[in-house]
């Protein structure tokens, strides 16, 4: 397997890696694959109040540090936030559903509005 290049993460994927890729969302408010896996949040992208979040393989331009979510399959996700250094930096761990409701673990809420295999919209309300 060839590795990504410009990998700067450990947790980086290949891109053979689509198991756990996200499907189109149907649009009847559920996701069809859950979102699982780490997603970068693409500020660039960002519309309409709309946080755009992608893989780690995405050619990103250069930033000072990027934040970040991560979907685990036991229904809890982690925010990361950018901490000193430009590091990433876990918060308190939130609750998502298969409709694309998100809980955050610091308050506040959230609603996946569209997911592709490569890309994640999120409408957060805090």
């Amino acid at each position: 397997m060839e590795r990504v290049r410009g990998a700067r993460r450990c947790h980086q994927r290949l891109p053979a890696d689509r198991s756990r890729f996200a499907r189109p969302d149907p649009g009847g408010g559920s996701l069809t694959t859950a979102p699982l896996g780490h997603w970068t949040h693409s500020a660039e992208e960002d519309h309409d109040g709309i946080s755009v979040y992608r893989r780690d393989d995405y050619a990103f331009p250069p930033a000072r540090g990027r934040r970040g979510v991560e979907f685990r399959a036991d229904g809890t996700f982690v925010e990361y936030a950018i901490g000193r250094g430009d590091a990433p930096e876990a918060r308190a761990a939130g609750r998502w559903q298969a409709g694309g409701q998100l809980a955050r673990g610091t308050g506040g809420k959230g609603q996946v509005v569209a997911a592709t295999n490569d890309r994640l919209d999120i409408d957060w309300q805090d």
